[in-house]
């Protein structure tokens, strides 16, 4: 995933401080949206700096997709899957649909343990920037 960033500060560790507009599917009006969390459309990132870029400089910062859409599915397929995995299970054992969305639910919260547990383990491969080209000098 390619992104334009600008870069904020340099460290001695070549890497650097860059500014990202966040993207969004709704448009990015961000700061005016009532809909999600997010109010700020600007976050800040540590990137690897192997192009020797400058603050003030607007570059093109990298990640790896695919990891990107890994969490994606581990944080909104995963739980539907558990839940649905609860309800037919204990329809295929012959439970009344209540015992059924029970169970589901009850499965839906050990699939969210699972993602806690998996989360924990993602701060050992958390996912990483690097800038691959610098668009414009200051």
């Amino acid at each position: 995933m390619l992104q334009k960033a600008v870069v904020l500060k340099t460290f001695p560790d070549n890497t650097a401080e860059l500014s990202v507009q966040r993207q969004s599917a709704c448009g990015g009006n961000c700061s005016g949206c009532e809909g999600c969390s997010f109010r700020e459309n600007v976050i800040r990132i540590i990137a690897d700096n192997n192009v020797s870029a400058r603050p003030g400089q607007t570059v093109i910062v990298e990640t790896r997709s695919q990891l990107i859409y890994r969490y994606a599915v581990l944080v909104y397929i995963l739980p539907v899957l558990f839940l649905v995995a609860g309800y037919v299970l204990a329809d295929l054992l012959g439970f009344p649909e209540s015992v059924c969305v029970l169970l589901g639910f009850i499965f839906l919260l050990f699939g969210t343990a699972v993602i806690i547990l998996l989360q924990k383990k993602k701060k050992n491969n958390p996912v990483t920037y690097s800038i691959n080209a610098i668009v414009e000098d200051s």
